[in-house]
């Protein structure tokens, strides 16, 4: 009885420690979420170092206890395949350009995550990455952010090797503030350098048709103008 009453004390604890784990993961996340809404709050502290994306337009954060390595390709490799998926399931002329470009950031996403699942540190480890490319005809910016806690061996927390936390991030760069060179280099990476000034062409009717829409737009919001009304003398008012 008395080992029974150990067992469940040493059980009890270890799942103490683990919540402990998993909401110190949550609060780190929190904190790399902080830092990133600071970027699209106050995007002048960045814009010297970075490309500063405008804000978010879509989050993905999650925390996860004992992943293994050759869940990259599983579990977690659905989840991450899905965010970049959300952005770029619909079908254009571009489809094979753009898949090619949203395969290689994955392949990096996974390549950042089987680094850090591989690592042989026992305590806290991060990793932070962003990559800024063309999707849509938009220059959008992904943040990515990871942190484990690993243990010093199985079953230390209740069989359980870590714990791990990831956030991405999905945001709209303003390309009115890059560099001509730089928008040269994001859009010729999409299209190809023998194809970019076709493209270029195509986009800026892209862009001529949306300005002209929302154009459109705010004269449909305006308030209607109010009849003027005279007060000479001789004028009857209706």
């Amino acid at each position: 009885m008395g080992n029974t009453a150990s067992s469940e004390k040493k059980e009890a604890a270890a799942k103490e420690q683990m919540e402990f784990l998993i909401k110190a993961a949550n609060a780190k996340l929190d904190t790399y979420q902080a830092e990133m809404n600071a970027m699209f709050t106050d995007p002048a502290t960045v814009e010297k170092v970075m490309v500063p994306g405008v804000r978010a337009m879509r989050w993905k954060r999650e925390v996860r206890v004992d992943v293994k390595l050759d869940s990259a390709k599983g579990g977690l490799g659905q989840i991450i395949d899905g965010f970049f998926e959300a952005g770029s399931a619909a079908a254009s002329d571009d489809k094979n350009k753009k898949d090619g470009v949203a395969h290689g950031l994955q392949d990096v996403v996974f390549g950042a995550i089987t680094a850090i699942l591989g690592s042989a540190d026992v305590g806290e480890t991060q990793q932070e990455c962003f990559f800024v490319y063309v999707e849509h005809n938009t220059v959008i910016r992904i943040d990515v952010r990871i942190w484990k806690y690993a243990f010093s061996s199985t079953g230390v927390m209740a069989t359980s090797d870590n714990v791990l936390g990831y956030i991405f991030c999905t945001s709209v760069v303003d390309s009115s503030k890059l560099h001509v060179d730089e928008l040269t280099y994001l859009l010729s990476a999409y299209a190809g350098d023998d194809e970019v000034d076709p493209y270029i062409q195509k986009l800026l009717k892209t862009w001529t048709a949306v300005a002209g829409m929302r154009a459109a737009l705010k004269q449909l919001e305006a308030p209607a103008a109010v009849p003027a009304t005279s007060n000479a003398p001789g004028h009857k008012v209706a």
